[in-house]
């Protein structure tokens, strides 16, 4: 497995990992799963240089990485479901981070 220290390496290099590199990092780094209406699960990948989001639908692409303004805008969010999310798994820690400023772009 390659060094990915950065999330910018990981973006640029994407298109070049095979199907099992690709599923061995975000094993590796993801920090949580983000849905949003029972059909759409954004992974939330750690990496040294930041936050990377992705929708799991997108793993095949060349450069599925979004950020969170993207997430936001590119998908519906109903601000129920972001707060039994927080409720139910999130309690704490970046993913809850995440979710809450979900929740202050929607207002």
């Amino acid at each position: 497995m390659r060094n990915l220290k950065r999330k910018y390496v990981v973006g640029k290099l994407w298109k070049y990992y095979s199907h099992e590199e690709r599923n061995e990092i975000i094993n590796n780094h993801s920090i949580g799963c983000i849905e949003n209406g029972g059909n759409s699960f954004i992974e939330v990948l750690k990496l040294k240089g930041g936050i990377l989001y992705m929708d799991h639908e997108d793993i095949n692409n060349d450069n599925p990485f979004q950020s969170l303004k993207s997430i936001h805008s590119n998908y519906d969010w109903d601000n129920q479901e972001i707060l039994d999310e927080i409720e139910l798994y999130y309690k704490d820690g970046v993913v809850k981070s995440i979710l809450c400023e979900l929740l202050k772009m929607n207002k």
